[in-house]
Formats: structure tokens, sequence, C-alpha cells
């Protein structure tokens, strides 16, 4: 269960990179409506990571 946890906090923490590098660049010149779409898409991986992730945090609480 902790290595799930675990691996579900990495996958998290990319993501979170992902989309703040994808954000910043949606704010530059040439390119940004694709870095802009590319933020808006990572925005709705990242709500259903942290929706799986609470389904887990929960079941990891629940396993102590």
């Amino acid at each position: 269960m902790l290595e799930e946890y675990g691996a579900m906090l990495e996958s998290l923490k990319e993501s979170f990179e992902a989309f703040e590098e994808a954000a910043a660049g949606g704010k530059e010149g040439r390119g940004s409506k694709t870095r802009a779409l590319e933020a808006r898409k990572l925005s709705m991986t990242i709500t259903n990571q942290l929706k799986d992730f609470r389904s887990l945090s929960i079941a990891n609480d629940k396993a102590k």
C-alpha cells in the first residue's frame, strides 16, 4: 500500500511540474496557445489524479 502511495505522490509531482511549465509557456508569445491548451489538459489530468489520491489516502489510513 505504501509503495502505491509513494508512486502516486511521484506522479502528482511530475504532473504539477509539467503543468507549471506549460502554464508559464502559455504566457509567452509564439506557441503560447499550444502551451496554454496543454496546461488546460494537464489541469484535468491533475484533477483526476487528486481524486484517485484521495481514495488511496483514505484506504491507506484505514489499513493502519
